[in-house]
C-alpha cells in the first residue's frame, strides 16, 4: 500500500513540481522523498552497480524535470483549447489551429525526448535493466491513472465538483 501511495505521489508531485519555479518547502520535501523511493526501488530491483547508481540518479532527475515541463505545457495547451471550444461560444479558428498544431508538436517533442532518454540510459544500463525501467514507469503510470480515476469519482467525475447534468 505504501509503495502504491508513493508511486501515485511521484506522478502527481514529481513532474509538475519540478517544472514549477515556486515550490513550497513541504511539497519539495515530499517530491524528494517520492523520487528517492522510486529510485531506490528501481536500483534494488535492477541490481545496479555503484557506478550505475550515480549515473542513474542524475539522469533520472533530469528526465523527470523534463517530463514535468512537458506535462505543464500539455496542461496549458489543453486549457487554451478548452477556452476556445465552449458550448454557445464561437471559437477563433486561427487560434484553435495554432493550439492544435502546438499539441501535435509537443507530442513529437515528447517522443523525441523519450528516444533521447533511452539512448542516454543505454550508455550505462544493460538492455534488461532498461526494459525493467520501462516496466517500472508503465506500472507507475497505471497506478497514477487509478488514483486519478478514484479522485474523479469522488469529485463527481470532474475536477472540483459534482458531475453536471446533461
Amino acid at each position: 500500500m505504501r509503495k502504491a501511495f508513493l508511486g501515485a505521489l511521484l506522478v502527481f508531485v514529481v513532474g509538475p513540481l519540478v517544472a514549477q519555479e515556486q515550490v513550497g518547502p513541504k511539497r519539495k520535501i515530499l517530491h524528494q522523498q517520492v523520487l528517492e523511493q522510486f529510485t531506490q526501488n528501481f536500483i534494488r530491483e535492477a541490481g545496479l552497480t555503484e557506478d550505475q547508481r550515480a549515473e542513474f540518479r542524475q539522469t533520472l532527475r533530469r528526465h523527470f524535470r523534463e517530463r514535468g515541463r512537458f506535462a505543464q505545457r500539455h496542461r496549458g495547451l489543453f486549457r487554451a483549447i478548452e477556452e476556445q471550444i465552449r458550448p454557445g461560444v464561437a471559437a477563433d479558428e486561427d487560434s484553435v489551429t495554432r493550439v492544435v498544431e502546438s499539441i501535435v508538436a509537443l507530442g513529437e517533442e515528447t517522443a523525441a525526448a523519450v528516444r533521447a532518454a533511452q539512448e542516454e540510459y543505454a550508455g550505462f544500463l544493460a538492455p534488461v535493466q532498461r526494459a525493467l525501467l520501462l516496466i517500472h514507469h508503465e506500472r507507475f503510470q497505471r497506478k497514477i491513472k487509478g488514483v486519478q480515476r478514484r479522485g474523479m469519482r469522488r469529485r463527481g467525475n470532474r475536477p472540483g465538483g459534482p458531475l453536471n447534468q446533461l
